[in-house]
């Protein structure tokens, strides 16, 4: 726990100190005033005003005012924000991982219409086996139906109904449990294809209409 008080502090100022590296070079580089003198100008809480040649984590934290030699304003830095630092960190790991997924997309995709081919035959595939299936168990069903039918009229008939023809009821029970279950399962699985898919084609659709997204820039 001690530990984590000190290094929270030090990745600030690590922040801190870093932006504070790359507004200066940003600064210099814009307003031509590298190799010159320059002054740095920060106003705390209580109205002190503080002038030093170098940038320290409290400029960047309040905001300061890079000056010249005459003490005339080059440029003016607002205070660190830490929300809207986090808000465009958040943003860049959102387009971060935007990028790689667009990547693994298109590496197994060439375009939205090669993605909805392969939905399209994965969907295909699923309704056959279920045509299938349908009818295994409307054979299932039609063969227990018999089965039933014979045992009622045997017990009409005074007869009692052979072991083997109650056992082959249960057997069919089990197989169209099974076959029924299969079946639902597969139908259920056609909605998840769909929906898997519909994110993936809709955005093939942007990278298409982009010719940015399109070449990867």
């Amino acid at each position: 726990m001690k530990n984590n008080r000190w290094n929270a502090p030090r990745r600030v100022a690590a922040i801190l100190l870093g932006m504070a590296l790359t507004t200066l070079a940003l600064a210099d580089a814009g307003s031509g005033t590298s190799g010159r003198k320059i002054w740095y100008r920060y106003v705390d809480s209580s109205g002190q005003t503080t002038l030093s040649d170098q940038i320290s984590e409290t400029h960047i934290r309040l905001g300061y005012d890079m000056l010249d030699r005459n003490m005339q304003v080059i440029r003016h830095f607002p205070a660190f924000d830490a929300t809207l630092y986090q808000q465009d960190k958040a943003a860049r790991d959102s387009a971060m991982r935007r990028q790689k997924e667009d990547a693994r997309i298109l590496r197994l995709y060439s375009s939205a219409s090669d993605a909805t081919r392969a939905r399209d035959r994965q969907i295909e595939a699923l309704d056959t086996s279920m045509g299938y299936n349908r009818l295994q168990l409307m054979r299932l069903n039609s063969m227990r139906a018999n089965i039933v039918e014979d045992l009622a009229n045997k017990e009409r008939m005074g007869l009692k109904p052979a072991e083997s023809d109650r056992n082959t009821v249960g057997k069919l029970d089990l197989q169209i449990a099974d076959l029924s279950k299969l079946i639902a399962e597969q139908k259920a699985e056609v909605s998840t294809v769909k929906v898997r898919f519909s994110p993936i084609i809709s955005r093939l659709k942007e990278i298409e209409a982009t010719p940015a997204l399109a070449s990867g820039n």
